[in-house]
């Protein structure tokens, strides 16, 4: 172990640039590894341990590798949440989403033009979406069990009759528009089922964080001082997850069926339903959440940043003290925007 490789470790700092794309991608990239889902409690503990030694300064000297430490603290972020430290059920961590969400997408792009089965596999994501989003979004601290409990059944209410109503209309609309050329009416059909999730999940990512955007979040100094809870914040927070949430069904329900498509045409028999038809969607499938998960969240950096002039009043008030008994001014607010 070099002492450069010792030395770049933190505790609180990103290992990539979090200003640049790849960076961001990097980063999310390792957060939503599956390896992590699998870890079992030992080892967790024994990371957590690694990182408690760091900070007190008591690990012996080139006990462990930068390698190992950025390793714990990666482990560290997959199971904890960021603002409480509370735990994060397994099937509701980033982590799980790739592994999840692949019967989800099976099931929704094998429902055909049928009603029921296309409100059934929407029902099943939107249920699920609710969950991640409930478990990975920003928290106020003020959030009461009743509240959370009335903030899942709205979004989970909304998102799955927002998807529901647009796939029984756009299914509906393409039925009676029988003078569209086959190919354009395939096409649209293809198109359905990514503008009821896109949609959908919008709907549910903004419901989910009503709480938050009624009480606002917490927001930090660069050196990590607690400025107070901040609505705006919240609301950028919100429109950021929105439109993650937009981006991330495109690559997920419109690749694979374009995929398949070449595949079908160079292996006339995997067209046919059986083994291993399912084997390659499953494949294709799994490789498309694989780089569109943290393609999408990576479009925003998690820890995001405001000038201090666009919060609050009491925000900025508080800064304004904390400079002055520093000298050394705030110019910014930090917070967690939620995965």
């Amino acid at each position: 172990m070099s002492n450069d490789d010792y030395a770049n470790f933190s505790l609180d700092k990103p290992r990539y640039d979090q200003n640049t794309y790849v960076g961001r991608f990097r980063h999310f990239s390792e957060i939503t590894r599956m390896g992590s889902l699998f870890a079992k409690e030992e080892k967790i503990q024994e990371k957590l341990q690694l990182l408690e030694d760091f900070r007190n300064k008591t690990l012996p000297v080139r006990s462990v590798t930068g390698a190992e430490l950025w390793e714990a603290r990666l482990l560290k972020e997959s199971v904890f949440h960021p603002d409480t430290g509370e735990r994060v059920p397994k099937p509701f961590r980033m982590s799980a989403f790739t592994l999840a969400n692949i019967p989800i997408v099976l099931g929704m792009l094998t429902a055909g033009s049928g009603i029921g089965p296309s409100i059934f596999w929407q029902w099943v994501n939107q249920t699920y979406n609710a969950a991640v989003n409930h478990y990975n979004g920003p928290k106020s601290g003020k959030e009461g069990e009743n509240s959370i409990n009335a903030q899942l059944t709205k979004a989970y209410v909304a998102a799955v009759g927002t998807s529901s109503a647009l796939v029984i209309g756009f299914n509906q609309l393409l039925k009676r528009a029988t003078r569209l050329p086959p190919v354009v009416g395939k096409s649209l059909g293809a198109v359905v089922p990514y503008i009821a999730v896109a949609s959908a999940g919008a709907v549910n990512a903004r419901l989910m964080k009503q709480e938050s955007l009624d009480e606002g979040i917490v927001v930090k100094s660069a050196d990590g001082e607690v400025l107070g809870e901040s609505r705006v914040a919240a609301q950028t927070a919100c429109d950021q997850v929105m439109a993650t949430r937009i981006v991330l069904p495109a690559p997920i329900l419109v690749l694979p069926p374009l995929i398949m498509a070449r595949i079908t045409k160079s292996f006339p028999s995997l067209a046919k339903r059986g083994p291993g038809n399912i084997a390659v969607q499953l494949a294709v499938i799994a490789g498309c959440l694989t780089v569109a998960l943290p393609g999408a969240i990576a479009l925003f950096p998690q820890t995001a940043s405001l000038p201090v002039e666009k919060t609050e009043t009491e925000i900025q008030q508080r800064a304004a003290e904390l400079s002055k008994e520093s000298g050394v001014p705030i110019t910014e607010v930090f917070f967690n925007r939620g995965l």
